[in-house]
């Protein structure tokens, strides 16, 4: 980790290198997450916000957890700084929400989702909203409470088709999944 302290603008807090051994994500005491080149060294990826830091996962790191508690213990530095993008704002307690599901601390999860879906629904952002929806109806697919997964869902579903998303046609699997799963029963 000494190396990587010489690149980041303060301590190294956390690490997390991928399945093949090409990336490393560092995230520092200055509230960053960076991701490297392993063999170069060379940035590849900064963002302060953690609004990205979930793009970590899809890069195939070993440890999800790591950037989730990454993600987690960075979470009072953006509450503690005011910001008026209210799109930031959902994105990161999205993201944070992801963390916490991830974690298995899924009230902490389902609460931040509730955040990001007032915010969504105040701003009147559509798209944010059914993201949110969808979010929750996936956490309550996995709590078994089915009925509360189909109307969040449903919720979803309805915002996709007004707005013309893609999203419907996912909304669509995962109600006929949970159609499946509940005539099985």
């Amino acid at each position: 980790m000494s190396i990587w302290a010489n690149k980041n603008n303060g301590p190294v807090v956390s690490v997390c290198i991928n399945n093949d051994k090409t990336l490393i994500a560092s995230g520092g005491a200055d509230h960053s997450v960076r991701l490297w080149n392993l063999k170069t060294k060379t940035l590849l990826w900064k963002t302060h916000s953690y609004l990205q830091a979930e793009a970590l996962s899809l890069k195939g790191c070993q440890d999800l957890s790591k950037i989730n508690k990454l993600l987690l213990q960075q979470k009072g530095a953006f509450l503690d700084k005011p910001t008026e993008n209210k799109r930031e704002k959902i994105t990161w307690l999205g993201n944070m929400g992801h963390a916490y599901s991830d974690l298995g601390q899924i009230e902490k999860a389902i609460d931040s989702y509730e955040q990001a879906l007032a915010i969504s629904k105040e701003s009147g952002y559509r798209q944010a909203e059914g993201t949110c929806l969808w979010c929750l109806g996936i956490v309550f697919i996995d709590l078994n409470q089915k009925e509360k997964a189909k109307k969040y869902l449903m919720d979803s579903l309805a915002i996709y088709e007004e707005i013309k998303s893609s999203d419907a046609k996912m909304i669509r699997r995962w109600l006929a999944t949970l159609e499946t799963k509940s005539s099985i029963k």
